[in-house]
């Protein structure tokens, strides 16, 4: 157990075109929201350790049943306040084998519910990952890449989910 908890701490920086470490402002980090959602407690403790390091608030979902609520009741306060303002998920990572509703239906549900509400113009961008430890590019390509923004694999590594967080702009 313990080499797994090493290698999700592992920490590293991406280099840059000549290949020195290139120093990501971590301080920089904005109030924005992160939901994981997985029906692994391990999972979901792993990733949530990953974003403390970065000193980010997340919320989490042990189902796609139960992450579609939280989202629909973040989208719902978006709407009344009129923003899609700091408290609107910008950032979401599903398993994508979960019992019940997996990361494929619900990641459509999401995407549906998304642009029902971006046509409102009530809500910005929201990145979804899809946590899986199908690497394959076969998988990838014949899996649901139309919805997804990225594919992470597991055990996730701290400069993976590094990448995903300045993608979804919650470093300024």
């Amino acid at each position: 157990m313990k080499g797994s908890t090493n290698q999700l701490a592992y920490v590293s920086n991406p280099t840059n075109e000549s290949g020195r470490q290139q120093e990501t402002p971590l301080d920089k980090l904005t109030s924005s929201k992160i939901l994981i959602c997985d029906d692994d407690s391990f999972s979901i403790m792993a990733v949530k350790g990953l974003l403390t390091q970065f000193g980010l608030e997340n919320d989490t979902a042990s189902s796609g049943e139960y992450a579609i609520s939280l989202i629909k009741q973040r989208l719902e306060s978006c709407l009344e306040d009129g923003s899609d303002g700091p408290g609107m998920y910008k950032l979401i990572v599903m398993d994508y084998s979960m019992p019940g509703m997996d990361g494929p239906t619900t990641i459509a549900s999401i995407r549906k519910m998304l642009d029902a509400y971006r046509q409102k113009g009530k809500v910005g961008e929201v990145r979804i990952c899809l946590l899986t430890a199908y690497a394959s590019k076969d998988f990838k390509t014949q899996s649901i890449s139309n919805l997804v923004d990225e594919f992470l694999n597991k055990p996730l590594l701290k400069p993976q989910l590094q990448q995903q967080l300045i993608k979804a702009k919650l470093f300024e």
